[in-house]
């Protein structure tokens, strides 16, 4: 996947940022900006946690976009904001966010669709071989 056009420029404090998860979006902005010899990563802060202190992020800019890197606080919250593949990435639009959510739900239900079909055909395979069996025993009457 091809760097989005929506991470050209760089991040800056004060930029948001957004994720869905499927149920809402959560937002996010830039508060520390932080250069590396690597790249640089950037400092997030959830403007959505409310069960908690707000929960401080480090994210890093890869070719699929802004993705989870470390939690800065709030270690046992990371399961809320971590970034399992490219669908699951920080956004610059809310817009881009809920769409590539959206993608990635279309890729589970063709993934999901796909095991269906081969676990149909694979039952539908041992159906024959179990009829085949019933076949022969029953010339052995």
């Amino acid at each position: 996947m091809a760097i989005n056009s929506q991470t050209k420029s760089k991040l800056k404090i004060g930029d948001k940022l957004y994720r869905y998860t499927g149920t809402s979006i959560m937002s996010y902005e830039v508060y520390g900006v932080v250069k590396r010899d690597v790249g640089t990563l950037y400092e997030i802060r959830c403007l959505d946690c409310r069960d908690h202190p707000d929960c401080e992020i480090l994210i890093a800019e890869s070719k699929d976009g802004y993705v989870f890197v470390d939690m800065i606080n709030q270690d046992d919250q990371d399961i809320w904001h971590r970034t399992s593949d490219a669908y699951h990435r920080y956004e610059r639009t809310k817009n881009l966010a809920v769409k590539n959510r959206k993608r990635w739900t279309i890729d589970y239900i063709k993934k999901q669709i796909r095991q269906s079909k081969d676990s149909i055909e694979k039952n539908e395979e041992r159906v024959k071989e179990l009829k085949t069996d019933i076949e022969a025993l029953e010339e052995q009457l």
